[in-house]
């Protein structure tokens, strides 16, 4: 059999049961998730049309989930079955290596991370923000209404800059009782209290305000009924828009935002823990079929029951060391970029290994 003819089999013969297998993870956490907010749709009165959008929205956060146990799983069970039916000792006296037999499903591994990596950018922010409001105001039924104001507001700004505003209102584009601190190097060196700030359509105009200087152990202070601030960069529809997760920010604008907290002093752990998380998860995908190889070349000799198993209980091993690992980032324990690459350091290592054992 020529060596393209034998890459379309095992391309063809792992397509199908990747796509089985996707579809298989897909509805099982769709479901679970929907039965999680059952309550809810219960309450709301929902109809099947609510809950099927609601499934739909999920999609694709769910597919970047399952994605790794995916390829690892079908991995499994298509060598299992060529070991099964005496393909794989055929392909193995012809020559050719575990690895080898596997470079059209490691192929599959490459394209399956750079999807995700696409979809956790691009798709999946967006699909959150969708389903959280089709959640609140489709089945919940919460009442649709642009809001007029927005009290105890604190906004970070760039440069350094944290409003804490009492009032702000948005038609008006006026700010209450603003008060206005400046950072450098995660110390306050400048403070405006006013009693109202106005959008003069060019620039914040602080009637009533008060600015104080900090230099040490001093403080300087000077009044004005009239300030105009052009260096306030931030504009009224920044004061607007409504407030975001980090699961729906992508990499720029989460990085935008570990910058500002960075600026005004504050911790960035929690922040840049996901924010290495968003750049590491895809790869993991790639790690999963080198491990699913490596685990078929140790075993020679298994069952589907018996892939499954191991898929499940390497999968489980998985998350639970990047839960665990993004736990100790988020507190500060382990640096935020190895709290995000630890999980794919230790199974990335197994793998290695695995296939570094397999017979040649």
């Amino acid at each position: 059999m020529r060596p393209h003819i034998l890459d379309r089999y095992v391309l063809r013969e792992f397509t199908i049961y990747f796509l089985l297998c996707l579809l298989f993870f897909v509805g099982v956490f769709s479901i679970v998730d929907i039965f999680e907010k059952m309550d809810r749709f219960l309450d709301a009165h929902a109809g099947l049309a609510d809950v099927l959008g609601y499934f739909l929205l999920g999609i694709p956060s769910v597919l970047v989930l399952v994605l790794p146990m995916t390829l690892l799983l079908s991995a499994l069970l298509v060598l299992t079955q060529f070991e099964k039916w005496t393909e794989l000792t055929a392909m193995n006296v012809a020559g050719r290596s575990f690895l080898r037999i596997a470079c059209p499903m490691l192929g599959v591994a490459v394209l399956a991370c750079l999807l995700s990596f696409g979809f956790e950018e691009y798709f999946v922010p967006r699909a959150n923000a969708a389903r959280r409001d089709f959640m609140n105001y489709r089945v919940a039924h919460i009442r649709v209404t642009s809001p007029t104001q927005k009290e105890n507001l604190i906004y970070l700004g760039s440069n350094g800059r944290v409003y804490l505003i009492r009032v702000y209102l948005i038609p008006e584009q006026r700010m209450v009782d603003p008060a206005i601190q400046f950072f450098e190097g995660g110390r306050l060196k400048r403070r405006i209290d006013a009693r109202e700030a106005r959008w003069d359509g060019r620039r914040w105009v602080l009637s009533q305000a008060v600015l104080r200087f900090f230099a040490g152990d001093t403080e300087r202070a000077s009044r004005y009924e009239r300030l105009p601030m052009p260096e306030l960069e931030e504009r009224p529809a920044d004061f607007a828009a409504e407030d975001r997760s980090a699961g729906e920010l992508t990499l720029s604008e989460l990085s935008s935002y570990i910058h500002r907290l960075a600026e005004s002093g504050r911790p960035t752990e929690r922040y840049e823990v996901d924010y290495h998380i968003k750049i590491s998860y895809p790869l993991i995908n790639l790690i999963a079929l080198l491990l699913s190889v490596g685990i078929a070349a140790q075993l020679r000799r298994g069952s589907a029951a018996l892939a499954f198993g191991l898929s499940a209980l390497t999968s489980f091993a998985f998350y639970g060391l990047v839960a665990t690992a993004r736990a100790l980032g988020q507190a500060g324990v382990v640096v935020p970029w190895l709290a995000a690459w630890l999980g794919h350091a230790v199974f990335g290592g197994v793998a290695a290994w695995l296939n570094w054992k397999s017979p040649r």
